[in-house]
């Protein structure tokens, strides 16, 4: 360290835990599609304690051997998914733990057991139209999930007709709600919406079917910074 007189400091130095990580497809899966890779799924852990640091992400990494791994410092984590198309995560565990409702520990000499994965196609859609102030407009539109879900947002640009469509969602039950503008907010956190409480709309997905559902999207004035 410059300038400090650092005689005497012994430095302990630990391995960084790692998590296999293992995927299987659910039963009730489409077979003539081709299988995902857990590349494709965009696995990733968000650190509960890093998030102002900016070092708040750990991406699944190949091995040596073709498995996939984390490599995360101890601490506790909420597992994550970016979205593979017309797969999704279905359900995911680290022995008793249920990473899709409950936050992964991680603590120093963790190893061995793998995260499991389960993904499945059976997925539903939904379109509808947006507007503004009563007239068709191009929104931002968000879906939350409030079933267990790897992903905490879907978003989607209506067309400057209205019209949106989100393809290949996870069947269960969501919050939507449309914006003027691009609106940014941790949608995992349901205060997060209070504020547009009015417009916030509910729907749920079926497989295999499609869904409708119009918005009346927060004017661009209403929106709080």
């Amino acid at each position: 360290v410059a300038d400090h007189d650092v005689t005497g400091v012994v430095l302990r130095f630990a391995p960084m835990p790692s998590l296999p990580v293992e995927m299987s497809v659910d039963s009730s899966a489409t077979s003539d599609k081709s299988q995902p890779n857990l590349m494709q799924i965009g696995l990733m852990l968000q650190s509960r304690e890093s998030v102002e640091s900016g070092n708040s992400m750990v991406y699944l990494s190949p091995q040596r051997d073709r498995s996939f791994a984390f490599s995360a410092a101890p601490g506790t984590y909420r597992l994550q998914a970016r979205g593979g198309g017309e797969w999704y995560v279905k359900s995911a565990s680290f022995g008793d733990t249920g990473l899709l409702q409950q936050d992964l520990t991680v603590v120093p000499g963790t190893s061995g057991a793998p995260v499991l994965v389960v993904v499945s196609n059976q997925v539903g859609s939904l379109q509808g139209a947006t507007r503004v102030n009563g007239a068709p407009a191009a929104c931002w539109v968000y879906l939350i999930p409030t079933m267990p879900s790897a992903k905490a947002v879907y978003s989607a640009r209506s067309n400057h007709e209205g019209a949106f469509t989100f393809r290949y969602l996870p069947p269960g039950s969501y919050q939507a709600v449309a914006f003027e503008r691009h609106h940014s907010a941790d949608y995992s956190n349901p205060a997060a919406l209070a504020t547009y409480s009015a417009r916030v709309r509910t729907v749920s997905i079926q497989a295999g079917d499609q869904a409708t559902l119009d918005l009346d999207a927060v004017p661009e004035e209403e929106i709080v910074p």
